[in-house]
């Protein structure tokens, strides 16, 4: 599973609660990727069909979470196709870790 064009992102969005971590403190799926603008780390969550982001660094961290609309998840996704790509492959591969 990977993006290569923007279908990609739709089919990931409609499968995020399968593959994606779970916090069971929270009760949110979520998944985190490198932030490539400001240069730390974002996490993208989903609960109860809401999308949101928080975004920590080293010399930054967001407040609080912000809310996004679907749209806007595609766009950020998409944006960060190459950081999320990576983090996929690494999520798979500890996944089969854990398998074997």
């Amino acid at each position: 599973m990977s993006i290569r064009n923007k279908m990609h992102i739709e089919r990931l969005l409609k499968s995020f609660c399968d593959w994606s971590e779970y916090d069971t403190i929270q009760l949110k799926h979520y998944f985190v990727f490198d932030d490539k603008v400001r240069g730390g780390m974002i996490t993208l969550m989903k609960s109860e069909g809401c999308w949101s982001i928080h975004g920590k660094g080293e010399k930054y961290c967001d407040l609080s979470e912000t809310i996004l609309d679907e749209d806007d998840v595609k766009k950020l996704l998409w944006k960060h196709r190459a950081a999320v790509n990576r983090a996929i492959k690494e999520l798979q591969e500890n996944k089969q870790l854990i398998l074997n």
